[in-house]
């Protein structure tokens, strides 16, 4: 509000220069600002001058703020749905991002209050100021929320909890701490409206919704329009698990999880996070082309990006999908969608070894029979070593419907130890310097999404890299 009054003195006083005349009489001007309409992150802004001798007045465009603050009090869930939102905000426009998120695993309404009332440094703070998240442990909602001057602060309800209204007696309690605690006299209060689980989770708290996802899903819906929204304090609601479900009616159907109930690391989490920046900042999701180097969407883009659209349209109703049918994709047809031409391109012999795996959480150390008794050593098919000799920036890694990979990888050629990555889901990734990241090495895990999947030298084709071509 500093800048933008400012802004209104510096117009009053290039108006004043100008200068006025009413019946052929100077006037002196005396004049009074008035914001016609608040400017939002990416939209401007309206404010008015008035002479209140002469009654003249200008209007003016007040440019957007192109900052945004975010704190979530949350849990995985909002983990899930804010994992890509700097990225995704950054590339929609948003200048200056700063995402902060309180988390407990599995955290509820109740659980939160009370920690609230006792300022318990109970919770992991993670904060993203510059494209990375770092966290600090045993930090207390007090203080996260005087961390920042933040301009939203969301709030959400356990997942088991989050479709029965008798477990929200204490939001109304968190939303009025809130309202009195924040540094920012603007700051919105925003509900984080979850997701059903996937149709077969084995999630202790499914059956409490009879293990029937739609069931779960209208319940979530039903609690976050009769009665969450209901609270004045609370100013709008993320539409994330509408969004989810809009998704599932697509070809894409019911793979967006990871466990059954969080996310998966590329359609679930990206579907999410889209969903919270067109919410909050009103921006084109269509101009967002920034994807997980890793986690990349890129095939299936268009229902994902239907689904959120739909969810914004109509938060708390299943909107089926237009995309109900996959259109097949070839190697050839991939490659190209990422930008590159099939004839530079050639196959990369990736090394497989059925009945092993790499785990690059201890050093170089490939997985078999003949050092291991691990019993999931047969689920698994490993590649060799792979270096950016190897694998160049510039190819492309192509895993099938039903499998997917864990590209482990070490810092360098000694087996230094780093951050094990994820899993990734099936599709075509493309190599880039963001994809390769702080590795000098990776291994591959190739892997069925059928539990208990015995692989054979059958599955192998399951997975292919193009390498450009030397």
């Amino acid at each position: 509000m500093k800048k933008i009054f400012a802004i209104l003195l510096f117009a009053a006083a290039v108006f004043a220069l100008v200068g006025c005349e009413k019946a052929n009489t100077p006037c002196e001007h005396s004049y009074t600002e008035e914001i016609i309409e608040e400017p939002g992150v990416l939209t401007p802004g309206k404010a008015k001058c008035v002479c209140s001798l002469c009654g003249e007045s200008s209007e003016y465009e007040l440019p957007a703020t192109k900052t945004l603050k975010i704190l979530a009090i949350g849990n995985s869930f909002s983990v899930d749905g804010m994992q890509y939102l700097w990225d995704i905000c950054r590339d929609g426009g948003v200048e200056n991002v700063i995402l902060g998120n309180m988390y407990i695993g599995g955290c509820s309404l109740n659980k939160h209050w009370t920690n609230m009332q006792s300022g318990a440094g109970a919770y992991k703070y993670y904060k993203n100021t510059e494209g990375k998240w770092e966290t600090t442990e045993e930090f207390s909602i007090p203080n996260a929320i005087k961390d920042e001057e933040w301009d939203i602060i969301t709030v959400q309800q356990s997942s088991g909890d989050s479709g029965e209204t008798e477990t929200y007696s204490a939001l109304a309690d968190i939303t009025a701490y809130i309202q009195e605690h924040k540094t920012n006299p603007d700051a919105k209060i925003y509900w984080h409206m979850t997701w059903a689980y996937q149709g077969d989770s084995t999630n202790k708290h499914f059956p409490r919704y009879d293990s029937d996802q739609k069931k779960m899903y209208e319940a979530i819906a039903s609690v976050a329009q009769n009665f969450v929204l209901k609270n004045e304090d609370i100013a709008g609601l993320i539409p994330s698990g509408t969004a989810i479900q809009n998704l599932r009616s697509s070809y894409v159907g019911d793979t967006v999880t990871r466990d059954g109930y969080h996310l998966s690391y590329s359609h679930g989490r990206y579907t999410a996070a889209l969903t919270w920046f067109a919410y909050i900042t009103g921006g084109d999701i269509d101009g967002i082309t920034w994807m997980s180097a890793e986690h990349n969407v890129f095939e299936d883009i268009e229902p994902i990006k239907e689904a959120v659209k739909n969810a914004l349209e109509a938060p708390f109703e299943v909107t089926p999908s237009a995309f109900d049918k996959a259109v097949e994709k070839t190697d050839l047809d991939r490659i190209i969608a990422l930008g590159l031409d099939p004839a530079n391109m050639e196959l990369l012999d990736w090394g497989p070894t059925v009945a092993s795996y790499w785990n690059s959480g201890s050093k170089f150390e490939l997985i078999h029979a003949g050092n291991s008794k691990a019993s999931n050593i047969p689920y698994f098919i490993s590649s060799r070593k792979l270096t950016k000799d190897d694998l160049p920036v510039g190819s492309v890694i192509i895993v099938d419907k039903g499998y997917g990979y864990r590209p482990d990888g070490w810092l360098d050629l000694d087996g230094t130890k780093g951050a094990r990555p994820q899993k990734v889901g099936a599709g075509a990734a493309l190599v880039t310097e963001e994809w390769w990241g702080e590795y000098a090495v990776r291994g591959f895990n190739l892997y069925s999404l059928e539990s208990n999947y015995v692989m054979t030298t059958g599955d192998i084709e399951a997975m292919r890299i193009y390498v450009p071509k030397k």
